[in-house]
């Protein structure tokens, strides 16, 4: 079983405030699809330093977010990449891309 998409209750021990966090999610949602582009563009490039930074930055983010199965997906990009993995980039990339659809779809019912 995958991680929750969002735990709101972590969400609101880190940050306190659920107006603020839902700001920060709608953020999220805006910016994630041209993250994930740039992410498959890196891949197939195999531009492993790019991998990297930006799994690590959608890890990093999706943690403060308390966005947990986004970014333990990211967390094992992230370190595909630091390990130079290539061959597992794909297949952690279309884990990575179901998650963010779970987000998305998510979101679409929970952000005014």
């Amino acid at each position: 079983m995958s991680a929750m998409v969002f735990n709101e209750t972590t969400a609101m021990e880190r940050i306190g405030d659920l107006e603020f966090i839902k700001e920060l999610l709608h953020d999220f949602y805006d910016e994630i699809p041209s993250d994930i582009d740039n992410l498959k563009k890196a891949i197939v490039s195999n531009d492993v330093d790019t991998v990297r930074i930006i799994a690590h930055t959608i890890k990093g983010t999706g943690a403060n977010l308390s966005l947990d199965a986004t970014s333990d997906v990211a967390k094992r990009l992230e370190m595909a990449a630091k390990e130079s993995r290539k061959d597992d980039f794909l297949p952690i990339f279309t884990e990575l891309e179901a998650e963010i659809a779970r987000f998305m779809n998510f979101a679409d019912g929970f952000l005014d």
